[in-house]
């Protein structure tokens, strides 16, 4: 457990590290913090297989809880071609790469 609050961008960061560790493809973030009432950041990737994707969400889950970032909620977990991760500030999205695809979220909220 951490002594001290992270900063927001370093939590951002944090994921995108845990992300790339975990062999995440396309990691971006975006301060969707003027757009959005939901959220300050999302932070999204691809995951090769849905067991790479679940793989990463767990990973996500464990190392966030670590540094005390509360989850809210995670859905998609079964099915594993679009598993969304709540933080409250930070909502990750760990995609497959034909629903990314489909959905371009990137594209809406950049």
């Amino acid at each position: 457990m951490s002594e001290m609050a992270i900063s927001m961008k370093e939590k951002v960061e944090l994921i995108k590290k845990v992300m790339e560790d975990k062999k995440a493809k396309n990691i971006i973030d975006i301060n969707v913090g003027l757009k959005s009432s939901i959220a300050d950041y999302f932070v999204i990737c691809t995951g090769n297989t849905n067991k790479t994707i679940q793989a990463i969400a767990d990973e996500l889950t464990e190392k966030m809880e670590l540094e005390n970032l509360k989850i809210l909620s995670i859905s998609g977990y079964r099915d594993a071609n679009w598993i969304l991760i709540d933080f409250g500030d930070i909502i990750v999205h760990v995609f497959d790469e034909d629903t990314r695809d489909f959905y371009r979220i990137e594209e809406l909220w950049s």
